[in-house]
Parts: structure tokens; sequence; C-alpha cells
């Protein structure tokens, strides 16, 4: 209590000596607005995981680092690529705005990131801003998400419609929006002149991944939360991709590492619609695997959907 009698007695004193407190002393110290807590989080990059657009206005005019980074926060993500990573297009927009850097090491990153949301206006600052899609999988997330419109985007700035991902088998972006019944992306990567006979490094075509991606959606259903859910499974009543490809020249007949033609492919997971628009397209059905069997000796042990396309 005395302590504080004095001390006002003293900025009374100042305050009639016509002294001012200088500024610093009524706001945080630089550091301790960027002090991280104990996982190693900003209250920057919090505010960016949580797309609280105000509150990085607010940190960032008191001072706030945008480009604070810990090694333990997503491998030294800055407060922008965590707001890309949190699907918070709106917060990583106001950051950008507000200067965050679009500089390397993290420029490929953003440009993926932007390219996996599908945020548009964020991947036309980027690549007005000069950052390459080459070499990054920037093309690829924009693939596996069905966003043709930075499909297009990632093209016009340079993007390779065949890039091989050597570090996971080799899949093409037309591949990856095949296994994912990506439809929108698959048609701008053909528009665009992308191989429909790729392969992967298991001898897997794009067709036989076209038919993979066909299989029916698997859906589970909880009754009661947190207790084992039910299991269903909705078949495509059309295949789009597949028959995209077979219209582009696809060779419906190719087989893969273990002797599969796409055929056989739609009796594994089950894609009828696959199956009715490879045999409509001439299809063999007497081509044996490396096990010997035809795709109809395998529908016949399964007695799924496919079994009675072939049987006709």
């Amino acid at each position: 209590m005395r302590y504080y009698r004095t001390m006002r007695a003293w900025l009374v004193v100042v305050g009639m000596l016509g002294w001012q407190v200088s500024p610093a002393l009524a706001q945080p110290a630089p550091s301790a607005i960027d002090a991280k807590d104990g996982d190693g989080w900003t209250a920057l990059q919090r505010a960016a995981m949580g797309g609280k657009v105000a509150e990085i206005e607010r940190l960032v005019h008191a001072g706030a680092s945008l480009e604070a980074t810990d090694p333990h926060v997503y491998q030294g993500a800055t407060a922008v690529e965590i707001a890309l990573d949190y699907s918070n297009g709106a917060a990583a927009e106001k950051l950008l705005e507000l200067g965050a850097s679009i500089a390397p090491p993290h420029d490929a990153n953003l440009l993926e990131l932007a390219s996996r949301e599908g945020e548009d206006r964020i991947l036309v600052r980027l690549l007005a801003h000069g950052v390459s899609p080459a070499g990054t999988r920037a093309l690829a997330y924009a693939a596996h998400y069905d966003h043709a419109t930075a499909i297009a985007r990632l093209l016009r700035a340079g993007a390779r419609v065949d890039e091989i991902d050597h570090d996971d088998h080799d899949y093409t972006p037309l591949i990856v929006a095949c296994q994912n019944n990506a439809a929108g992306a698959a048609r701008a990567l053909v528009a665009a002149g992308a191989k429909v006979n790729a392969r992967d490094s298991d001898g897997m075509t794009v067709l036989h991944w076209a038919v993979y991606g066909a299989r029916p959606d698997e859906i589970h259903v909880y009754r009661d939360l947190g207790k084992p859910h039910d299991t269903m499974y909705i078949a495509h009543a059309a295949a789009p991709i597949v028959e995209l490809l077979v219209a582009h020249g696809a060779k419906v007949d190719a087989i893969d590492g273990d002797g599969n033609t796409a055929l056989h492919e739609a009796v594994f997971v089950n894609a009828a619609a696959a199956a009715r628009v490879l045999i409509h397209a001439g299809a063999r059905r007497s081509i044996r695997n490396h096990d010997g069997q035809t795709a109809l000796d395998i529908a016949r042990g399964r007695q799924n959907d496919v079994e009675p396309e072939l049987a006709h």
C-alpha cells in the first residue's frame, strides 16, 4: 500500500513538471505480444487457427509479428499458413493484406494450401507475386479437391499438366482427380491435354483409378454417439470420369502390374456403373489376370453388383 502511494505521488510530480510518460510504458513490450504459450503458439497464430479476423487486426496493429514461428508448431508455419491449413480463408486474406510474407521458404506451401482450399483470390495474389507452381503439389491438391478454377490458374502460371509425383507412387494430377472422383478437375485436366493412359509406379492406369473412384460411397451412420456405427454403401448411378477417359482414347483393356484390367478393378470395388461403361466401350471379358481369373470369375466369387453386368 505504501508503494502504491509513493508511485502515485511520483506521477503527480511528473505531471506538475510537464513531463510525459513514454507511450512504450503504456503498451506491452514487443516480446510480450509475441509470447508463446506452452505449446509454442503465439496469440496471432491462435487467432489465425480460429479464423478470428478482428482479433488478427487488433494483434497486428498492436505490434504482433506476422512471421513469428516455432519449430514445434506445424514445422515452423507462420500465422497465414496456419489460417489456410485450418480452412480460414478470410483470416488468411486479412493477414496477407496486413503484410504477411509471401517469400521463401513459405511461398510454395502457401500456394499448395491455397490450391487445396480453392482460395482463388489468394491464389491470384500469390501467382501475381511470382510464386511458381513448378515443383510443387499445388496442381495435385487442386485436382484432389476438385477445384477446376484453381487448376486453370495454375496451368496458366506454368504448372505441368502431367507433373509426376515421384514421392507418391508416380501419380499425375489426373490420377489424383480420378482417385477422388473429382469430375470437374478431371475434365479440366483432360481439356488441357493430360495423358489419359498414364500409369503409376504399380502399373495402374488413369482408367483403373477412375473405376476405383467410381466405387460406392461409404457412409457411416451413428445411432448413438460414441458407440459403433452402421455402414451403408451408396452406389453411383453413372461413372462420368470413366466415360470421359474412354471418349478421349483411354485403353479399356490395359493391364496393371497384377494383370488386372479396369474391368477387373470394377469387380474389386463393386463399381457397376463403371463396368457398364467399360463393357459398352468394348472391354474384353475374357482377359485373365496373373491369377488366371477373368472379371466374371471374381464377380461370381463375390456375388456383387457387377456380376449381372458381366453375365449379359
